[in-house]
């Protein structure tokens, strides 16, 4: 008598981590941009997903995503393994680890929205960002370089991305520029020694005014 017997085995390569569109992550080193949360996922159709920092006894989700915040990583301490361990349909323990780290080393910050005479030039730069050959500057006018100068209304981004961990940093501002307002005054006028003559102004354009008579001897307000 005879009998058969088929064994079939599950490769553990199949279950990774992936971004949140289901991406596979086949870099081993994971930088996370800035101070952003981001959240990885398991591969799905497992059970039990259990994530680790570092080692099994510091588990920090039991779901297939793990969401990193800045209090679960830190700038600060450097890279941190995480892994991830389910199930699969066969009942075999499957795993995947991957080092995650944030980079902090730069920021962009282009200031508050400014407002501009008509006329006038806007220098708009990131006094934070570095500079170098590591670097890559994308302004939303196509410019690759560290300031730019504009004239119009509009809005603003500059993006920066560090070329060794590719991690993008980005900062947006309005540039908002009016026209000046058209004045007119009391045309020139002769009075006697001693009397006086009141004297007025006609603002064309919008927007509230503040007043500024010169010479300000002789003059009432």
């Amino acid at each position: 008598e005879s009998d058969t017997i088929t064994l079939t085995y599950f490769s553990a390569s199949s279950f990774q981590i992936t971004t949140t569109t289901g991406t596979p992550i086949t870099a081993t080193n994971i930088f996370i941009c800035g101070a952003k949360d981001s959240t990885f996922l398991a591969s799905p159709g497992h059970t039990n997903y259990r994530w680790y920092k570092n080692n099994i006894s510091n588990l920090v989700s039991s779901t297939n995503a793990l969401t990193i915040t800045s209090s679960l990583l830190s700038a600060a301490e450097g890279t941190v393994s995480f892994f991830v361990i389910a199930v699969n349909s066969a009942g075999c323990e499957v795993s995947v680890q991957k080092n995650f780290r944030r980079d902090n080393s730069f920021s962009v910050n282009l200031g508050p929205d400014k407002n501009q005479c008509s006329g006038t030039n806007a220098i708009l730069s990131s006094p934070s960002s570095p500079t170098g050959i590591l670097y890559l500057y994308k302004w939303n006018n196509g410019s690759n370089a560290t300031n730019i100068t504009v004239n119009t209304t509009g809005t603003y981004w500059l993006t920066v991305t560090n070329n060794g961990t590719k991690c993008p940093q980005s900062d947006t501002l309005t540039v908002t520029f009016s026209s000046a307002p058209i004045v007119t005054v009391t045309p020139d006028t002769t009075i006697c020694n001693n009397t006086s003559v009141q004297l007025n102004t006609l603002i064309a354009g919008p927007g509230g005014y503040t007043f500024a008579w010169t010479p300000t001897t002789g003059l009432s307000d």
